[in-house]
This record gives structure tokens, sequence and C-alpha cells, in this order.
């Protein structure tokens, strides 16, 4: 049964700076984390659930204006997100309704826990006192803390400019209120994804999701071992860069990819270059290394099999991607294949093979547009 005056809010304004992309917009399964966490609270039983955005809401937007025809969702902008996650706190609580008798509080990056433990959280607190309801698995506290009306003025009057003062946690540890803590077999409320590293740990644990990619070490680590020129490296970076705004954009409206794997691949899709066909090299030399699913992505770099009725994939996006850059300089496709042609005569097998790699590239450019445009 639902509560009318209980409540969730959920923090997702941050800039995930040690993550290749926006963490909210990472997928798990078939659901992004922040789909997910909102339909973590509300099949717990939470009547409305407050999503607060700042960094990049404009991809979020879209998102959860979807969520909002099946979920009980409201959307809270938080113009101070800059200021850290205590502003997106403050917005949220000042976006409750009066009658509100307590909400819990979710992390984006805490997807994990199950909803049987925010059902146990909001039956727990109908039955005590306590101010803060906490729930501990293996005596350690975790997320989603419930906080009862009685801490929502000294959450809104904080003195954030306080030496000592550590955001909420400052608020609930105040002697002034009571905390109870619940013992809950889940350990989804301990698992948070600060970086790819976690995320790629967290799935598999979670998921049974086993996705590796190489993380910024390994990257070091491999181009350490290849020596790539640094025009090679500035352009790997300059194609990874663009390649993980489209997966951002491209999972706004809709699709899964996974923007650290993509990020990977684009980051080492030249490391073999110049030796022949390097493409499939450095796809074997990442499988050699233990990374299969980003060698097959960058295998497929320089020659790819699309077609109109195929999924955008990392492939694809990097496919494309790596077609809009001279070394490190961004362009147009056609004024790419322009510069590609110049060397060679109409007619030259080369040439014919250039314009069929750039028509696909093409392609994919326009699937892209239709699925960003709704066109």
């Amino acid at each position: 049964m639902k509560h009318p005056s209980i409540t969730a809010v959920i923090a997702a304004a941050g800039y995930s700076s040690r993550m290749s992309a926006h963490k909210a917009l990472y997928p798990i399964g078939d659901e992004l984390v922040i789909e997910r966490a909102v339909r973590i609270l509300s099949d717990g039983g939470v009547d409305r659930v407050y999503a607060v955005t700042g960094y990049k809401r404009q991809l979020l937007h879209p998102v959860l204006r979807r969520m909002q025809s099946d979920y009980p969702l409201a959307i809270i902008e938080n113009p101070d997100y800059k200021r850290g996650m205590f502003s997106s706190v403050l917005a949220g609580v000042r976006a409750l309704p009066d009658e509100t008798e307590g909400f819990l509080m979710l992390p984006v990056d805490y997807p994990f826990v199950e909803p049987r433990t925010v059902a146990m959280l909001i039956e727990s607190a109908d039955h005590s006192d306590a101010d803060i309801i906490s729930p501990v698995y293996n005596g350690n506290p975790g997320h989603p803390p419930f906080i009862k009306y009685t801490v929502f003025n000294a959450i809104l009057e904080a003195d954030e400019n306080a030496p000592d003062f550590r955001g909420l946690h400052s608020v609930l540890s105040s002697p002034a209120f009571r905390t109870e803590s619940v013992e809950v077999d889940d350990c989804g409320i301990l698992d948070d994804i600060d970086d790819d590293s976690e995320y790629r740990s967290m799935i598999k644990k979670h998921c049974r999701l086993d996705v590796c990619y190489p993380g910024p070490f390994e990257i070091d680590r491999i181009i350490r071992k290849k020596r790539p020129s640094g025009q090679t490296v500035r352009h790997m970076e300059k194609t990874a860069e663009l390649a993980v705004r489209y997966a951002e954009r491209l999972n706004s409206c809709g699709h899964r990819l996974n923007p650290g794997l993509l990020k990977a691949a684009a980051l080492l899709h030249d490391i073999c270059k110049p030796e022949p066909d390097h493409a499939r090299a450095g796809g074997r030399l990442l499988s050699e290394f233990g990374y299969p699913e980003t060698g097959e992505i960058i295998a497929q770099h320089m020659d790819i099999i699309h077609n109109e009725d195929d999924e955008i994939d990392e492939a694809a996006v990097l496919y494309f991607v790596d077609k809009l850059f001279e070394e490190e300089k961004l362009m147009t496709l056609d004024k790419r294949l322009e510069l590609k042609l110049e060397p060679y005569s109409e007619n030259s097998e080369t040439g014919k093979n250039i314009r069929e790699r750039f028509k696909k590239a093409g392609l994919i450019q326009r699937k892209i547009n239709r699925i960003c445009t709704g066109l």
C-alpha cells in the first residue's frame, strides 16, 4: 500500500567527474541508472519521487518525462548544483508538499537498493518515534535514510559555512535527533558507482552482467606499450570526447549504450596505427589484454557491416565519429570525404572503397539524427 505523504528525493545533479559520462545515463540491463532508481523507490511504496537535476539536466529531463506516464514523478531543477550534493537535498526538501511525513534520500549512484528495503524503511518509520530511520547491512549504515518532517527545518536552516559542516551527514548526526537502525539483508544499500571500475563491478555483482573494458590505468598501460604518436593520441582523445557525447544523447533518447565501453574503445581505436589493417590489429591487441568487447568495437572502426535495420551500438557510433576528424580537426562528413578523395582518381578502387565507408557513416549519422530528433 502506498503512503500519500511518503516521498523520496533522488539527487542526480552532480558532475559524475570520475566517470566517462553522466552516471545517471549509464545502462543497467534494459534500464538507465536514473530509471532504475525511480522504479526501485516507487515499487517499494513511495507515493511520489522528486528527481533533482542540475548538470546536463537537458539530457536527464527527456528520460524523466517519459517515466512520468508510469510513475508519480516530479522533476526539480537545482540551479546551485555546483555547490555540491547538499544543494540538491535543499532543492528536494523545498519542493516537498506541506503534508509530507518524511522522505527517503537516495543519491542516484545507489541504484542497487532493493524495493523490499524501501518498503521495510517505510514500515519501520510508521511504527517508530525516531526522526531518522537508517538501513544497516552487516553493521554498516547505508542509503537511503528515511528522514521525518521533524528534521526538515534543520536541513533548511543548516549553516553550510560552518568549519565542520559535512552536508546532510552533519544534520542527521545532530544529537537533537534520534536515529533508529534497521538491519536489512541488502548489500545494495552500500554499493555505489563512483567510477567506471565500480560500475563494472556492481553490474556484475548485482545483475550478472560481465562487461569488461579498460579503465584509465589500463588504457595508459596499453598506450605506453604501443607508443603511438602524439598526434594519434590527440586524435583518439578528441574522438572519445565526441563519441561519449553522442552516447549520452542517444541514451537520453531511449538507447542503452555503455559510455565507458565506448570511451575506452575510442581512446584506443588507432593504437596499432600505422600497422597494416590497424583496426583488426587493435582489436586483437585488446582481446589479448583481456578486453574482447572493446577489441570488437575497435576492429570495426575502419569497416563495419551496418544496414538500415541495424541498431545503433557502440561500434556504429565510433565508426561514424572517427570519420568526422582529420587528425584533431572536427569537420563534416562531406568535407572529410573530399579531403580523403583528393589523392585518388575518381574511378580508382581506393576511391570507391572510401566512398563506400563514408556512405555507411552517412547512414549511421542519419539514423542518429532521427533518434535524437524523433523525426
